[in-house]
Protein backbone atom coordinates (compact mmCIF):
# COMPACT_ATOMS: atom_id res chain seq x y z
CA UNK A 1 0.00 0.00 0.00
CA UNK A 2 1.61 3.54 -1.07
CA UNK A 3 0.96 6.33 1.45
CA UNK A 4 0.92 9.91 0.59
CA UNK A 5 0.82 12.52 3.51
CA UNK A 6 -0.21 15.91 2.63
CA UNK A 7 1.46 18.01 5.14
CA UNK A 8 -0.38 21.28 5.12
CA UNK A 9 -4.09 22.78 4.47
CA UNK A 10 -6.50 21.19 3.98
CA UNK A 11 -7.63 23.54 1.35
CA UNK A 12 -4.63 23.45 -0.62
CA UNK A 13 -3.60 19.83 -0.47
CA UNK A 14 -7.35 19.04 -2.19
CA UNK A 15 -6.13 21.19 -5.19
CA UNK A 16 -3.23 19.12 -5.81
CA UNK A 17 -5.27 16.12 -6.38
CA UNK A 18 -6.85 15.18 -10.06
CA UNK A 19 -10.38 15.77 -10.38
CA UNK A 20 -12.67 12.14 -10.53
CA UNK A 21 -9.42 10.26 -9.22
CA UNK A 22 -10.95 9.11 -5.96
CA UNK A 23 -12.56 6.52 -4.87
CA UNK A 24 -13.75 6.25 -1.33
CA UNK A 25 -13.33 9.34 1.29
CA UNK A 26 -13.94 8.71 4.92
CA UNK A 27 -13.22 11.66 7.58
CA UNK A 28 -14.51 13.33 10.61
CA UNK A 29 -13.33 16.67 10.81
CA UNK A 30 -12.50 19.01 13.84
CA UNK A 31 -15.87 19.10 15.91
CA UNK A 32 -17.35 23.15 16.30
CA UNK A 33 -15.75 24.37 19.47
CA UNK A 34 -14.69 21.52 20.72
CA UNK A 35 -10.90 21.39 21.10
CA UNK A 36 -8.28 23.81 20.04
CA UNK A 37 -5.31 21.83 17.98
CA UNK A 38 -2.63 25.19 18.23
CA UNK A 39 -2.31 26.10 15.19
CA UNK A 40 -3.09 28.41 12.98
CA UNK A 41 -6.08 28.21 10.30
CA UNK A 42 -7.71 25.02 12.08
CA UNK A 43 -11.14 23.67 11.21
CA UNK A 44 -13.19 23.87 14.17
CA UNK A 45 -12.26 28.04 15.91
CA UNK A 46 -14.62 29.44 13.12
CA UNK A 47 -16.54 32.55 14.95
CA UNK A 48 -19.87 30.77 14.50
CA UNK A 49 -21.70 27.61 13.86
CA UNK A 50 -22.85 29.24 10.80
CA UNK A 51 -19.00 30.01 9.60
CA UNK A 52 -17.93 26.68 10.41
CA UNK A 53 -20.97 25.51 8.28
CA UNK A 54 -20.01 27.41 5.64
CA UNK A 55 -15.97 26.74 5.62
CA UNK A 56 -16.79 23.05 5.28
CA UNK A 57 -18.83 23.16 2.73
CA UNK A 58 -16.69 24.93 0.74
CA UNK A 59 -13.98 22.27 1.55
CA UNK A 60 -16.30 19.56 0.32
CA UNK A 61 -17.32 21.43 -2.47
CA UNK A 62 -13.59 21.12 -3.69
CA UNK A 63 -13.74 17.45 -2.26
CA UNK A 64 -16.60 16.44 -4.60
CA UNK A 65 -14.49 17.59 -7.56
CA UNK A 66 -11.72 15.01 -7.16
CA UNK A 67 -13.96 11.88 -6.36
CA UNK A 68 -15.12 9.64 -9.28
CA UNK A 69 -18.50 9.95 -10.15
CA UNK A 70 -19.18 6.86 -8.89
CA UNK A 71 -17.19 7.33 -5.68
CA UNK A 72 -18.44 7.61 -2.16
CA UNK A 73 -17.84 9.93 0.91
CA UNK A 74 -18.71 9.00 4.25
CA UNK A 75 -18.71 12.05 6.45
CA UNK A 76 -18.75 11.53 10.32
CA UNK A 77 -19.84 14.79 12.58
CA UNK A 78 -20.55 15.44 16.27
CA UNK A 79 -22.79 17.76 17.77
CA UNK A 80 -22.76 20.28 20.40
CA UNK A 81 -24.69 22.42 22.76
CA UNK A 82 -25.50 25.97 22.54
CA UNK A 83 -23.87 26.44 25.80
CA UNK A 84 -21.88 23.64 28.13
CA UNK A 85 -23.56 23.70 30.74
CA UNK A 86 -27.47 25.07 32.43
CA UNK A 87 -30.59 24.42 29.93
CA UNK A 88 -29.62 24.75 26.61
CA UNK A 89 -30.31 22.88 22.91
CA UNK A 90 -28.22 20.99 20.65
CA UNK A 91 -26.93 23.10 17.46
CA UNK A 92 -28.03 20.25 15.07
CA UNK A 93 -24.58 20.55 12.96
CA UNK A 94 -24.05 17.16 11.46
CA UNK A 95 -27.91 17.72 9.99
CA UNK A 96 -27.57 21.63 8.84
CA UNK A 97 -24.04 20.77 7.18
CA UNK A 98 -25.49 17.45 5.55
CA UNK A 99 -28.87 20.02 4.34
CA UNK A 100 -26.42 22.76 3.07
CA UNK A 101 -24.16 19.76 1.35
CA UNK A 102 -26.92 18.51 -0.35
CA UNK A 103 -28.03 22.37 -1.44
CA UNK A 104 -24.13 22.75 -3.00
CA UNK A 105 -24.75 19.69 -4.95
CA UNK A 106 -24.22 16.54 -3.42
CA UNK A 107 -26.27 13.36 -3.26
CA UNK A 108 -27.25 12.09 0.44
CA UNK A 109 -27.45 8.16 -0.09
CA UNK A 110 -27.72 7.36 3.71
CA UNK A 111 -27.28 8.22 6.99
CA UNK A 112 -25.64 5.51 9.78
CA UNK A 113 -25.63 5.66 13.44
CA UNK A 114 -22.63 5.10 14.83
CA UNK A 115 -23.62 3.95 18.52
CA UNK A 116 -20.73 3.70 21.31
CA UNK A 117 -21.49 1.40 23.93
CA UNK A 118 -18.94 2.53 26.05
CA UNK A 119 -19.89 6.62 25.84
CA UNK A 120 -18.52 9.02 28.12
CA UNK A 121 -21.52 9.92 30.44
CA UNK A 122 -22.11 13.43 30.14
CA UNK A 123 -20.84 15.83 33.49
CA UNK A 124 -24.62 18.02 32.88
CA UNK A 125 -27.37 16.57 34.71
CA UNK A 126 -29.62 18.19 31.37
CA UNK A 127 -29.07 16.47 29.22
CA UNK A 128 -28.44 13.06 27.67
CA UNK A 129 -25.00 11.48 27.40
CA UNK A 130 -23.15 11.33 23.78
CA UNK A 131 -23.84 8.00 23.04
CA UNK A 132 -24.28 7.97 19.12
CA UNK A 133 -23.57 10.50 16.14
CA UNK A 134 -24.64 10.01 13.04
CA UNK A 135 -22.36 9.03 9.88
CA UNK A 136 -23.80 10.75 6.85
CA UNK A 137 -23.32 8.38 3.33
CA UNK A 138 -22.80 11.15 -0.10
CA UNK A 139 -22.35 10.28 -3.68
CA UNK A 140 -22.00 12.92 -6.66
CA UNK A 141 -23.78 10.71 -9.07
CA UNK A 142 -27.23 8.68 -8.80
CA UNK A 143 -24.62 5.29 -9.39
CA UNK A 144 -22.37 5.03 -7.23
CA UNK A 145 -20.23 2.37 -5.48
CA UNK A 146 -22.15 2.17 -2.15
CA UNK A 147 -23.79 -1.08 -1.37
CA UNK A 148 -25.76 -0.28 1.64
CA UNK A 149 -25.84 -2.78 5.38
CA UNK A 150 -27.21 -2.50 8.81
CA UNK A 151 -27.94 1.11 9.78
CA UNK A 152 -26.65 1.09 13.08
CA UNK A 153 -23.10 0.49 13.42
CA UNK A 154 -22.16 -0.66 17.06
CA UNK A 155 -18.50 0.23 17.60
CA UNK A 156 -16.55 1.06 21.17
CA UNK A 157 -14.76 3.94 21.57
CA UNK A 158 -10.90 3.04 20.91
CA UNK A 159 -8.36 3.21 23.96
CA UNK A 160 -5.09 5.26 22.53
CA UNK A 161 -1.78 6.52 23.25
CA UNK A 162 -2.01 9.64 22.22
CA UNK A 163 -3.13 12.89 23.42
CA UNK A 164 -5.63 13.52 20.42
CA UNK A 165 -8.54 11.71 22.70
CA UNK A 166 -10.84 12.12 19.55
CA UNK A 167 -10.13 9.29 17.51
CA UNK A 168 -11.74 7.46 14.82
CA UNK A 169 -11.85 3.70 15.80
CA UNK A 170 -10.14 1.68 13.01
CA UNK A 171 -12.91 -1.07 13.25
CA UNK A 172 -15.75 1.99 12.36
CA UNK A 173 -13.86 2.69 9.24
CA UNK A 174 -13.10 -1.11 8.38
CA UNK A 175 -17.19 -1.17 8.59
CA UNK A 176 -17.48 1.60 6.29
CA UNK A 177 -15.23 0.54 3.76
CA UNK A 178 -16.55 -2.74 4.06
CA UNK A 179 -19.78 -1.15 2.52
CA UNK A 180 -18.02 0.16 -0.81
CA UNK A 181 -17.38 -2.03 -3.86
CA UNK A 182 -13.77 -1.02 -4.30
CA UNK A 183 -11.24 -2.21 -6.47
CA UNK A 184 -8.21 -3.82 -5.21
CA UNK A 185 -6.13 -0.86 -6.23
CA UNK A 186 -8.82 2.11 -5.44
CA UNK A 187 -7.41 5.49 -4.04
CA UNK A 188 -8.49 6.79 -0.60
CA UNK A 189 -8.81 9.58 0.80
CA UNK A 190 -9.22 11.29 4.55
CA UNK A 191 -9.07 14.71 4.18
CA UNK A 192 -8.77 15.61 8.13
CA UNK A 193 -6.23 12.90 9.04
CA UNK A 194 -5.66 13.31 12.73
CA UNK A 195 -3.61 10.14 13.62
CA UNK A 196 -4.16 8.31 10.58
CA UNK A 197 -6.87 5.86 11.36
CA UNK A 198 -7.77 5.49 7.78
CA UNK A 199 -5.25 4.53 6.59
CA UNK A 200 -4.59 1.57 8.72
CA UNK A 201 -7.85 0.74 8.39
CA UNK A 202 -7.16 0.76 4.52
CA UNK A 203 -3.78 -1.37 4.90
CA UNK A 204 -6.18 -4.41 6.47
CA UNK A 205 -8.72 -4.55 3.62
CA UNK A 206 -7.27 -3.02 0.77
CA UNK A 207 -3.13 -3.71 1.13
CA UNK A 208 -2.86 -2.75 -2.70
CA UNK A 209 -4.66 0.58 -2.63
CA UNK A 210 -3.25 4.17 -2.31
CA UNK A 211 -3.93 6.40 0.61
CA UNK A 212 -4.14 9.81 0.63
CA UNK A 213 -3.76 11.61 3.93
CA UNK A 214 -4.13 15.44 4.63
CA UNK A 215 -3.46 16.47 8.05
CA UNK A 216 -2.14 20.43 9.46
CA UNK A 217 -0.81 19.32 12.85
CA UNK A 218 2.85 18.57 12.95
CA UNK A 219 2.09 17.17 16.05
CA UNK A 220 -0.39 14.19 14.42
CA UNK A 221 1.71 13.88 11.18
CA UNK A 222 4.63 12.43 13.79
CA UNK A 223 1.76 9.69 15.09
CA UNK A 224 1.06 8.95 11.34
CA UNK A 225 4.35 8.35 10.54
CA UNK A 226 5.29 6.19 13.33
CA UNK A 227 1.32 4.00 12.00
CA UNK A 228 2.31 4.13 8.70
CA UNK A 229 6.10 3.60 8.19
CA UNK A 230 7.20 4.75 4.66
CA UNK A 231 4.92 7.30 4.39
CA UNK A 232 5.79 9.69 1.84
CA UNK A 233 5.43 13.26 3.08
CA UNK A 234 4.36 16.36 1.08
CA UNK A 235 4.72 19.79 2.24
CA UNK A 236 2.12 21.77 1.33
CA UNK A 237 1.84 25.23 0.03
CA UNK A 238 -0.73 27.91 1.54
CA UNK A 239 -3.58 28.92 -0.60
CA UNK A 240 -6.23 31.61 0.43
CA UNK A 241 -9.41 30.69 0.02
CA UNK A 242 -12.85 32.43 1.28
CA UNK A 243 -16.31 31.24 2.36
CA UNK A 244 -19.27 32.39 3.74
CA UNK A 245 -21.29 31.52 6.65
CA UNK A 246 -24.44 29.82 5.63
CA UNK A 247 -27.75 31.51 5.89
CA UNK A 248 -30.85 29.78 7.44
CA UNK A 249 -34.05 29.69 5.36
CA UNK A 250 -36.73 31.27 8.22
CA UNK A 251 -38.90 29.38 8.91
CA UNK A 252 -42.67 29.95 7.97
CA UNK A 253 -44.89 29.45 10.78
CA UNK A 254 -45.71 31.59 14.01
CA UNK A 255 -43.82 30.58 16.67
CA UNK A 256 -45.77 28.52 19.97
CA UNK A 257 -45.69 29.19 23.44
CA UNK A 258 -43.59 25.86 24.31
CA UNK A 259 -44.12 25.33 28.00
CA UNK A 260 -43.40 22.02 29.07
CA UNK A 261 -40.34 20.88 30.43
CA UNK A 262 -38.79 18.22 32.04
CA UNK A 263 -35.05 17.52 33.63
CA UNK A 264 -34.27 16.14 30.77
CA UNK A 265 -35.01 19.31 28.48
CA UNK A 266 -37.61 20.86 26.91
CA UNK A 267 -40.45 18.52 25.24
CA UNK A 268 -43.17 19.45 22.83
CA UNK A 269 -45.11 16.77 20.51
CA UNK A 270 -46.45 17.95 17.41
CA UNK A 271 -49.65 16.22 15.88
CA UNK A 272 -48.44 17.79 11.81
CA UNK A 273 -46.00 19.49 10.44
CA UNK A 274 -47.34 23.79 10.50
CA UNK A 275 -47.20 22.77 14.34
CA UNK A 276 -43.86 21.27 14.33
CA UNK A 277 -42.37 24.19 12.67
CA UNK A 278 -44.38 26.54 14.99
CA UNK A 279 -42.47 24.82 17.59
CA UNK A 280 -39.14 24.93 15.71
CA UNK A 281 -39.73 28.84 15.76
CA UNK A 282 -40.80 29.36 19.45
CA UNK A 283 -37.40 27.53 20.10
CA UNK A 284 -35.67 29.98 17.85
CA UNK A 285 -37.61 33.01 19.96
CA UNK A 286 -36.95 31.84 22.96
CA UNK A 287 -32.89 31.37 22.17
CA UNK A 288 -33.02 35.29 20.81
Amino acid sequence: MRVRLLFGDVWAALGLLDDDSVDVAVTSPPYWKQRDYGFEGQVGQEPSPEEYVGRLVKIFGRLREKLKPEGVFFLNVGDKYLQRYGFSQLLQLPYRLAWHMVKDGWRLLDVLIWYKPNHMPSPARDRFANAYEPVFVFGKSPKTLYRGGPKVLRVALEQVPWRHTAVFPTRLVLELLRRVRLPEEARVLDPFAGTGTVGVAAAQVLPGSEVLLVEKGEEFVKVIKQRLPGSEVVRVEEEPYGWEPVREDELSAEPLDLPLRTRKGLVYIAREEGEFLGALAGLREAKG
